[in-house]
């Protein structure tokens, strides 16, 4: 993000929805109608007709390039997270799914101690472990949106699925 501006930030990391539906036909098997097809179209097109004016080949916009590819990538591992949630669904319960989840981001999150940490004052120690203990239900929640939808439908915006409604076992 520092490499970017906010407008291009936000627009790289609306790809996530895109790549994950993507991923969901080529890695979950899941079907790719033609309005799929035309949202993705129109969704990449998108992106490109945006960013397209801001990107050069100039040696003083490397940074700008490394932060277009950093984004993009953060978009396909978010997009590969959620398909690893929707396939680990059919063999573990959510709990274990979240606890797993939350375990090993925090072992990640533990290793960027040495990048200058500062310890939190109580009041904004306990808004962060209150903002933890709602995010870990939410977490559960959308695992049990991902068991019961296809990803691909619930990847742009969990509460606007229209199509595929009906829960599968």
């Amino acid at each position: 993000m520092a490499r970017l501006n906010l407008a291009e930030a936000i627009l790289i990391a609306q790809l996530s929805p895109s790549l994950m539906a993507l991923g969901a036909v080529k890695f979950l098997s899941e079907r790719l109608t033609k309005w799929r097809i035309c949202g993705l179209v129109f969704g990449f097109a998108g992106v490109v007709v945006l960013a397209w004016p801001e990107l050069s080949l100039d040696a003083t916009d490397r940074a700008r390039l490394l932060g277009y590819a950093i984004s993009i990538s953060g978009a396909a591992l978010s997009a590969l997270a959620l398909l690893v949630v929707r396939r680990l669904n059919k063999t573990e319960r959510p709990g274990a799914i979240a606890f797993y989840f939350v375990l090993v981001s925090m072992i990640g999150g533990l290793m960027t101690i040495t990048f200058g940490w500062i310890w939190p004052d109580m009041t904004t120690l306990l808004f962060l472990v209150a903002a933890g203990i709602f995010g870990d239900f939410g977490h559960i929640i959308i695992t049990l949106a991902f068991r019961y939808a296809e990803a691909s439908s619930l990847a742009p915006t969990p509460s606007s699925s229209q199509e595929n409604s009906s829960p599968k076992p």
